[in-house]
């Protein structure tokens, strides 16, 4: 049986077990990480958490709607059995009445195929670093390697960056600009991630000062791409090709996966595939229930 748990119902032990024991572990999903980004997120339960489905909820002109959350890439049903088409079906069946918009995307073991759902699909680019060094820089394309080699012969790469420089150099290098109030939040996600032992966050610098960066989320399958900024002259000296080529030298060969988190773009397909990385799938998923004067606005 799959039911509905509203947040203060969910039993958060079980649930970090089950994402861990289950085939498409993402650090996404955990309670902790959804706490930070959707702090009232629901979800669909089978059984005694045997599989699961986060829904992160907000609530807007009086209904509730299921959103994707910043930096949680994909979600969708976590399960230890194998997952099947049947069993997304009867998780999507589940989602009550009362949620009259959905917009999520599914993990990539997530099929979808022949259900009768809105779908777009997505890409997403991986890594995998089960080689050596040198075995994983012959996948490096020869624009690459020419970047790389441009960017090392001028700039410093530093691990453990502080949050604030993080932050800075996004908070200036970011437009549209922001409210103060999401960068505070976004501190405040950093350093969760920090004090977890579940990030890291790398740096470019020239002369002393930082000119590219980028957060790494960490947990024990993948590292996660997950916040990447550069000002002028860190673009104009590709910086970020040092800034990932050191995550993959320190990485190399413990088999573990670099996620990209994308992307449709072909320009930064082609940045990510230059690294070796191959494209692998991913469903986002449309379910619009609003009343049909709202309907047309959101689609």
């Amino acid at each position: 049986m799959i039911i509905f748990l509203r947040h203060t119902e969910i039993d958060k032990e079980k649930w970090d077990k089950a994402i861990q024991e289950s085939q498409q572990e993402l650090i996404y999903a955990f309670s902790w990480y959804l706490d930070i980004l959707a702090p009232e997120w629901c979800a669909l339960v089978k059984d005694d958490y045997s599989a699961v489905m986060p829904l992160p909820l907000r609530r807007k002109m009086g209904m509730e709607y299921v959103f994707q959350p910043l930096y949680a890439q994909q979600l969708g049903v976590f399960s230890r059995e194998k997952m099947s088409i049947e069993l997304l079906k009867d998780f999507l069946e589940r989602i009550p009445e009362k949620i009259k918009y959905i917009d999520t995307n599914l993990n990539i073991s997530n099929p979808v195929k022949g259900l009768s759902y809105q779908w777009i699909k997505r890409t997403n680019y991986e890594l995998h670093l089960n080689e050596c060094q040198e075995d994983i820089l012959k996948s490096y394309s020869s624009n690459t390697s020419r970047n790389l080699k441009k960017s090392k012969a001028l700039i410093s790469v530093e691990e453990n960056i502080p949050v604030k420089e993080l932050i800075r150099l996004k908070r200036e290098n970011t437009l549209p600009s922001r409210p103060v109030k999401f960068y505070e939040w976004l501190s405040v996600f950093v350093e969760q991630l920090l004090s977890r032992n579940h990030g890291k966050i790398v740096g470019a610098k020239v002369n002393g000062e930082l000119v590219s960066a980028a957060l790494f989320a960490i947990d024990r399958n993948r590292i996660y791409y997950l916040i990447p900024v550069s000002n002028n002259e860190g673009k104009e000296l590709r910086a970020m090709f040092a800034v990932i080529d050191s995550v993959i030298t320190s990485y190399a060969g413990t088999g573990k996966i670099l996620d990209f988190e994308g992307s449709d773009i072909k320009g930064i397909a082609r940045f990510f595939a230059g690294f070796g990385a191959k494209p692998v799938n991913y469903y986002k998923l449309k379910i619009n229930r609003l009343p049909l004067f709202l309907r047309i606005f959101k689609k």
